[in-house]
């Protein structure tokens, strides 16, 4: 899906099919497989500037697949990046750099959310621009109260097209202790974008031990830094959903935890109330035999001793009734507790939705709901 991140692949090909004109600035060519008399044929969506090519031209092709619905019904096609002629290719003198050999060669370090860490630090490249719209469409999603106990950030401004100037910047956050690290930076031409492509850059981004996100594009702009990043989203805004719902996830967990803290606090009190009241009844019983054993003569000792009787028969209802309402107590904190399991269940289910189809926009919706769900049970766990 247009939301999902998916990787370049090269293949071979023979072109069938001439395109008349451009359609947004594209063109779209049909090929088939070199064998004759295939019955194979897709299309093949490139620049208008590829617009070069010759019917049987054969071609070499470096592009991506998508789905595309057209009139009512889905097409599988190539997204292609560039398209050279085998001919043209074979005839050159020098060796052409193989960017998917080099792309095999990062190896990225894949790290996962960090949820465990009671405080989260997080470094954030972005332009240098303070009133950029990417800043603010990503730092208006994270800069909320709520988030203000488990995460910290602080932004690294650079000229973010310039390879020197972001490469200084990862060199300088390479020895860092950052938890994850964030590069932002809205959509543009292909020529501003290009630094993104950069294999020293992939290279060195690769090699954090941090949760390495990204969003530096629009959804047509793709790159070659995705390859080294454990999360991708199109823009700076759908990354902030991100990361939001990654932190709405780490809330619930934490809640859960105290809300099982609470009820072994319980189970513990209610064990000292049941066991003080086996010790009120002891007593009782003894002192009830004791004062029949000895026939006290005097009235006013007898008086005294049927006092204290009472008295611990008093003390033995109240705590029959202080244990009861315990027992209430738990009950009614194991029912919330499995209803906030539930919950959590809920969004472990959205945070896998997240990661395999960001092209669905409920996120939001999605969001307000859970974080409603959240605030009842909060809200009858503290009541």
């Amino acid at each position: 899906t247009p939301g999902s991140q998916s990787f370049l692949f090269h293949t071979t090909a023979v072109i069938i099919g001439i395109p008349n004109k451009s359609y947004n600035n594209t063109l779209y060519y049909k090929i088939s497989e070199e064998e004759k008399n295939s019955n194979f044929i897709i299309d093949v969506a490139i620049d208008k500037q590829y617009n070069n090519f010759n019917f049987n031209d054969k071609v070499k092709i470096v592009g991506q697949f998508y789905l595309d619905y057209f009139y009512d019904k889905i097409q599988l096609k190539i997204k292609a990046e560039s398209m050279l002629l085998l001919e043209l290719e074979t005839i050159t003198t020098e060796k052409p750099i193989d960017t998917l050999d080099e792309i095999k060669q990062i190896q990225p370090k894949h790290t996962l959310f960090p949820f465990t860490e009671s405080l989260i630090r997080m470094a954030i490249i972005l332009p240098k621009d303070p009133n950029s719209e990417s800043r603010s469409d990503f730092i208006l999603k994270i800069d909320h109260p709520k988030y203000k106990n488990i995460l910290e950030y602080k932004e690294y401004n650079c000229a973010i097209n310039n390879k020197s100037d972001l490469l200084k910047t990862l060199s300088e956050l390479s020895n860092s202790n950052y938890h994850i690290i964030a590069i932002i930076r809205g959509g543009g031409s292909l020529d501003d974008l290009s630094v993104f492509d950069d294999l020293e850059i992939c290279r060195l981004f690769s090699k954090f031990n941090s949760h390495k996100i990204i969003g530096i594009g629009h959804a047509k702009n793709r790159n070659l830094l995705e390859f080294a990043a454990d999360h991708v989203s199109n823009t700076p805004t759908d990354l902030g959903n991100y990361l939001c719902k990654c932190l709405d996830l780490k809330l619930s967990k934490e809640e859960n935890n105290n809300l099982n803290r609470l009820n072994q606090e319980l189970k513990a009190q209610n064990n000292i109330a049941e066991n003080k009241i086996i010790d009120l009844a002891a007593q009782l019983e003894s002192n009830s035999k004791s004062t029949n054993n000895n026939q006290l003569d005097n009235s006013k000792e007898i008086q005294i001793h049927k006092q204290k009787i009472i008295n611990l028969e008093n003390d033995l209802k109240s705590e029959r009734t202080r244990s009861n309402n315990l027992k209430e107590e738990i009950n009614q904190k194991e029912i919330e507790n499995s209803n906030l399991l539930q919950t959590i269940s809920n969004l472990q289910n959205s945070e896998t939705e997240i990661k395999t189809n960001q092209k669905y926009n409920f996120y939001p919706i999605l969001f307000a709901v859970i974080t409603f769900q959240v605030f009842i049970i909060i809200y009858l766990a503290l009541k």
